[in-house]
């Protein structure tokens, strides 16, 4: 059986389509500043310079997870137009970056693991040598928007 369009059917039919295909720009935008993310987090962990204890002037024992989380966020907010939080998560003793967009309620955590160039726990963080960020370190993780924020688009306080 063959059916017929119409130009007018074609074209809410293919744009259809394409909105559905594209229904989360937001997921497409950050997998594009890939490259921007592991950039500002090389830099970072190439300046980290820890001595034969373990222990660096500007970090101490500890990581650079902040930093790069916060070197994440200018790069989110400069790249894009959305908003953007850091977090820091006790569990893994680590911070990550919130990227969120109010209108579309959509959340993702967007993060460079910490194993991938430190190793460690809590507050004691050494560097794994010689570490080059591939745009595949960044992971882009969908969270559930009302978990993290309310309804004026504000980080929930039980963090």
């Amino acid at each position: 059986m063959k059916y017929f369009l119409t130009e007018k059917q074609f074209n809410l039919t293919l744009k259809s389509f394409i909105n559905e295909r594209n229904e989360n720009n937001m997921f497409n935008d950050l997998v594009k500043i890939r490259a921007d993310l592991i950039l500002v987090a090389q830099k970072i962990y190439n300046e980290w310079e820890q001595d034969n204890e373990g222990y660096d002037e500007l970090y101490g024992t500890g990581g650079i997870c902040d930093e790069i989380a916060d070197a994440m966020c200018d790069v989110v907010h400069g790249k894009t137009d959305y908003n953007c939080f850091t977090l820091y998560n006790e569990f893994d003793c680590h911070t990550s970056i919130y990227v969120y967009d109010i209108e579309k309620k959509l959340l993702y955590n967007v993060d460079i693991p910490p194993y991938i160039y430190e190793s460690g726990i809590a507050y004691t963080w050494k560097k794994l040598k010689d570490v080059n960020f591939i745009v595949d370190h960044v992971a882009i993780t969908e969270q559930d928007y009302d978990d993290y924020l309310d309804e004026n688009g504000e980080v929930i306080d039980s963090f």
